[in-house]
């Protein structure tokens, strides 16, 4: 959290419980982020994002982004970073009601 919090994040940037987006949905692509170095990266496929991921320190989607629920395979479009945050709590609360 020092660290983190030394790179100029707040708590509110915290999460406190590391959750899979994948448990619950799968990303449509192509879709675009932009890392921690302003650079927009235009990502084909599941295996293009995880390697992305991996490699840079943060990142934000270019939104609106699309998925497909994994559970009633609803196609839901995101339209902002709180409608993301939305589709987390709600995948939560799925996986917690299994």
């Amino acid at each position: 959290a020092c660290e983190a919090e030394c790179d100029g994040f707040t708590e509110s940037d915290f999460v406190e419980d590391c959750l899979d987006i994948n448990q619950c949905v799968n990303f449509e692509f192509p879709l675009e982020i932009i890392t921690d170095e302003d650079e927009t990266i235009t990502i084909n496929s599941q295996e293009e994002l995880d390697l992305a991921l991996y490699n840079i320190y943060s990142y934000e989607f270019v939104y609106p982004i699309s998925v497909t629920h994994i559970f009633d395979n609803e196609t839901i479009t995101v339209n902002s970073k709180e409608d993301y945050k939305i589709l987390l709590i709600d995948c939560a609360g799925v996986l917690g009601n299994i």
